[in-house]
């Protein structure tokens, strides 16, 4: 997994609670809808590379026992402060997770697996994922595709009172996709930066089912935002997924 924590710290961890957390809130909200729908309900669930837990704190709203793995030490002391009531477990990459539970629901959202470099790690985080479901649980994660990798060129800027966001990713930087964040954090009469580097990695459509298919999962749907089926998955820049094992 490619990760280059150039200042990443505390206050990152904060700053990305407060302004960074809404494609969370907003995708809690459709998988909560969904498995409404489908009479889908997970006792518990494990969210890998948990961010600062908004994803969990919706999913703890409905009744959901949570737990989330991070990498970052700076994540794991904000969620023991910030969500006393879950687990929080620290991993030395996405994909090696391995816990004593096993889960109704595993989630690993905002393109997360894109930041595993090579194609076994997709493999190995899959097989765990699978390992570590009861049966009928599901897998639920999403990826950026090589279609969106391959020209993916923007600046995001965002401000508040006390803090400022940039977000600028490039494409084709030595084969990778890099994306840089950085908040400016208001310390009195100046800013703090911090910020986090990492790089993004695709495989086809067809490569990211085999590797399902060899973690076990025989039952897979590929979904857009909204979670319903996709009918032209080549088209898309970004794939939901729900597998089931």
């Amino acid at each position: 997994m490619s990760y280059i924590d150039r200042s990443f710290n505390d206050k990152f961890a904060e700053s990305w609670y407060n302004m960074g957390g809404d494609f969370a809130y907003m995708f809690s909200k459709k998988l909560i809808a969904y498995l409404k729908k489908n009479n889908i309900q997970p006792k518990n669930v494990l969210d890998v590379y948990c961010g600062a837990g908004n994803l969990l704190a919706e999913l703890q709203k409905v009744g959901i026992k949570c737990t989330g793995t991070e990498g970052s030490e700076a994540f794991i002391r904000f969620n023991k402060q910030n969500h006393k009531d879950m687990e929080f477990i620290l991993t030395d990459g996405l994909e090696k997770f391995n816990t004593k539970e096993k889960f109704d629901l595993i989630t690993c959202t905002y393109d997360l697996v894109n930041y595993m470099e090579t194609y076994e790690e997709w493999v190995t985080m899959f097989k765990n994922a699978y390992k570590q479901l009861n049966n009928g649980g599901l897998f639920v994660f999403d990826f950026n595709t090589v279609k969106r990798l391959a020209d993916w060129n923007t600046v995001v800027y965002d401000q508040s009172r006390d803090l400022d966001y940039v977000q600028t990713v490039t494409s084709n930087v030595h084969g990778k996709t890099v994306i840089n964040y950085i908040y400016y954090v208001k310390d009195g009469d100046k800013y703090e930066k911090t910020s986090a580097l990492y790089t993004e990695t695709s495989f086809e459509i067809e490569r990211v089912l085999e590797a399902l298919k060899k973690a076990g999962f025989k039952d897979v749907k590929l979904c857009d935002f909204e979670l319903n089926e996709l009918s032209n998955p080549a088209s898309r820049n970004k794939i939901h997924v729900i597998a089931k094992k």
